[in-house]
């Protein structure tokens, strides 16, 4: 095609060392000088742009602010919230925050495992040390709200939510803990000047470097289809543009989805026939139906993600 200078197509990421929290990606036939373009726009917004949840408030009982200690506990609050902060939650909702309960009574190490969790959280790290119980008398009781997003927050931007007696903490939501690249050149052809990128991802657990890789790739492609044209001054482009996705909802059956026989089946029998529907229906609406779950919400979210498509509450 001309109108793209007949550049080369490059391959789909090729995985090659892979880990639940480390992976290497290959992606070859990169048009001469790309590598370095793409590769320094994967590593930026695997750091800042895949979506994760963290811990932003923490209330323990009989703790008025951070600088304070507990008798029979160690070590003090501060170095607790220090802790408490390394803890990375997995969550499979929308719905923040969500809070998680710890209560420990007796001598003993307290981890990140003793919480009790809502069945939409999961941590992944269960085996981090919060705090050591030297009393035998003494108890910890912790509370915690979770919340999701994207990069770093302050805790500036939860003091509003706050009550008296929580204390609010910076929130690190990446669940993206290192990404790099490297450049190198490969023959397409005659040519040997066409460039292979390999990204290197590491994550905390809660997602898969495949995962992140593939989410990012996704906002990208998102990104820039959203520039294309030019919008016009009265509005009437934005207009053609939401008509054009809504009539294309209305096309994409249930069964294009490729979601599982079940979820397929229990939104048929609810007449739920087309993407719109779904939409119409929103995540709560969507939860409310028999037989629906947790994972086969997030299933259906999913899938419409893969087509660009985000599936929210209706206002």
């Amino acid at each position: 095609m001309t109108e793209y200078l007949n550049i080369a197509i490059p391959s789909k990421p090729e995985m090659v060392e892979e880990t639940d929290t480390e992976g290497t990606y290959e992606i070859s036939g990169l048009y001469p000088g790309y590598g370095n373009t793409l590769g320094n726009a994967l590593r930026r917004m695997l750091l800042s742009s895949v979506s994760g949840a963290a811990i932003t408030t923490i209330r323990i009982r009989g703790v008025p602010h951070e600088f304070s200690t507990i008798d029979g506990i160690k070590p003090d609050v501060l170095t607790i919230i220090m802790n408490m902060k390394n803890i990375r939650v997995k969550a499979n909702t929308d719905t923040f925050p969500q809070t998680m309960i710890l209560k420990k009574k007796g001598k003993g190490i307290v981890v990140a495992g003793d919480f009790e969790v809502p069945s939409q959280l999961d941590i992944i790290n269960k085996d981090i040390v919060i705090a050591e119980i030297t009393d035998s008398t003494a108890e910890l009781q912790i509370e915690a709200d979770v919340h999701s997003g994207v990069g770093f927050r302050p805790r500036e931007d939860f003091s509003e939510d706050s009550s008296v007696g929580s204390i609010v903490v910076d929130a690190i939501f990446s669940p993206v803990k290192r990404s790099s690249y490297e450049v190198h050149n490969m023959r397409v052809g005659d040519r040997t000047d066409f460039n292979r990128l390999n990204i290197f991802i590491e994550t905390d657990g809660t997602i898969t470097p495949r995962d992140a890789l593939e989410k990012v790739l996704r906002t990208m492609i998102f990104q820039f289809e959203a520039m294309l044209g030019f919008q016009a001054d009265d509005g009437d482009r934005m207009k053609e543009m939401e008509k054009e996705a809504e009539d294309n909802m209305k096309t994409i059956n249930i069964e294009d989805l490729e979601l599982s026989a079940s979820v397929t089946s229990i939104l048929e029998s609810n007449n739920i026939k087309t993407v719109m529907d779904i939409l119409k229906k929103g995540v709560s609406g969507i939860r409310d139906l028999p037989g629906i779950g947790v994972k086969a919400v997030e299933e259906i979210k999913d899938c419409l993600e893969d087509r660009g498509v985000v599936l929210k509450d209706r206002d």
